[in-house]
């Protein structure tokens, strides 16, 4: 078995698993699984290729099922003292500074465009959730900042044919689960957010992956 049926066979799977222990509220089987997408995402970019373009797309997606099981925590135990949440937003943090740095390293073209155009959007929704936010004021506002950076920067990569579409597409949609995450946390909490979110999320993480390797010739790739 090739490493993309593994990981064709594997992500569904996983996926099926997290969705069905979120649905049935079993908490040790969604940590257990919650993580596996963004894993066997990394796995399969290092068989793709080893450059720098690659370990960053690693290294992001590896922040993202670290932001995975941080985030869990937040659900799992709301009332801990360990702040779950602000953990798991660093985590994503610093996933969005790396797809940043990756996309610089991808053949671009000049657009600023897109960083207003998502203005338009994360402004009034920032305003909407400002009352809710408290201590998370700052933090929230850096990670919008942060991620409107990250949107703009997916929107200048550029394939020999065009956009990168699957780039842009994916990071919206990661725009977008960020923002049911909020609007679930701070506004207004409704049975089918976390399924949507996971979802979108997973949506995301794989149109990134596959979008930015489109982009990448596979060089010094690691053998089956």
């Amino acid at each position: 078995m090739t490493v993309r049926a593994a990981v064709c066979c594997l992500l569904p799977l996983a996926a099926g698993v997290c969705l069905w222990a979120v649905e049935a509220d079993q908490t040790g089987w969604v940590l257990a699984s919650k993580w596996a997408p963004a894993v066997l995402l990394a796995l399969y970019t290092l068989h793709h290729g080893t450059t720098w373009p690659h370990r960053l797309l690693v290294a992001a997606l590896l922040a993202c099922a670290g932001g995975d099981v941080t985030l869990e925590g937040a659900y799992a135990a709301p009332a801990s003292t360990v702040p779950w949440f602000a953990i798991g937003l660093g985590c994503f943090l610093v996933a969005h500074g790396l797809f940043i740095g990756l996309f610089l390293q991808l053949p671009r073209r000049r657009r600023r465009w897109p960083l207003p155009a998502f203005a338009l959007y994360a402004v009034p929704f920032f305003v909407l959730l400002l009352p809710r936010l408290g201590p998370m004021l700052i933090p929230v506002a850096i990670y919008m900042l942060v991620i409107g950076v990250m949107v703009w920067r997916a929107a200048c990569v550029l394939l020999p044919n065009g956009p990168a579409w699957a780039v842009i597409a994916g990071a919206l949609l990661f725009a977008g689960s960020d923002s049911l995450i909020a609007i679930n946390r701070f506004l207004a909490p409704f049975d089918a957010a976390r399924t949507l979110i996971l979802l979108s999320y997973w949506a995301a993480l794989i149109l990134l992956t596959v979008g930015t390797l489109r982009a990448l010739p596979p060089r010094n790739p690691i053998r089956r």
